[in-house]
């Protein structure tokens, strides 16, 4: 910097590399472009909003680098479009969606949820090693509890579901299920009793044949006996 009569002119810097320290490396020419070292810049070094969407490139964040509660709900953008191909999340606690939650596969249910194969268990074997205390219930007492509580047995009332503000889908399935299975046998026990009555008509009708044919034979007897 320099010049003739007081004037101040700029003179560029000759191209050469930037000395290395410990945060800061390359000359920032092609080939050793400028890189900062890592833990170089901390949370203490940024000012609040200082770098904006645009100023990170693509994959330049990972994972590995942000700490645990580090990003809060306020920090997202409302349209910042975090779809699954870039968040892998996995929920410890409930998951709330104020506008309906769609997946394009399967939902699935981990956990030790008691699947009602005991209902099988407990009709066949007279008792069950999955639910112990499960009851299978006639007709008559199903519709004993219908007429004084207005809902199946076994099945979340719509007053239980309102006290509780939601409806739980994983125990309603398995609720469902058991109601399915409860069917089924009722339906088994239903068609073995027609089969029954079939039989049973069957065998009326064959006796009732039988009797006309010896009415039958009776009137031919007297018949003969009164010419």
């Amino acid at each position: 910097m320099g010049g003739a009569g007081g004037v101040a002119t700029w003179a560029a810097p000759t191209a050469g590399a930037v000395i290395s320290d410990a945060t800061l490396d390359g000359d920032g020419q092609t080939g050793t472009p400028l890189s900062i070292a890592a833990n170089s810049i901390n949370s203490a070094r940024i000012i609040d909003a200082s770098i904006n969407a645009d100023d990170l490139a693509d994959d330049s964040v990972e994972t590995g680098e942000i700490l645990n509660g580090t990003i809060l709900n306020e920090d997202i953008a409302p349209g910042a479009a975090i779809d699954g191909s870039k968040i892998n999340p996995i929920f410890t606690a409930q998951i709330n969606a104020t506008a309906g939650i769609t997946s394009g596969a399967d939902i699935l249910l981990n956990g030790n949820a008691l699947v009602p194969d005991y209902v099988f268990q407990k009709y066949f074997l007279g008792t069950s090693t999955i639910n112990e205390t499960y009851r299978f219930e006639s007709l008559k007492e199903i519709e004993q509890f219908i007429k004084a509580n207005n809902h199946l047995p076994g099945v979340t009332s719509a007053a239980t579901a309102k006290k509780e503000g939601a409806w739980n889908l994983s125990k309603s399935n398995l609720q469902n299920l058991e109601k399915i299975e409860e069917l089924f046998l009722h339906t088994i026990e239903q068609e073995k009793k027609i089969e029954t009555l079939q039989e049973e008509n069957q065998a009326l009708s064959k006796e009732l044949d039988a009797l006309k044919e010896q009415v039958k034979a009776i009137q031919i007897l007297l018949a003969k006996e009164n010419e």
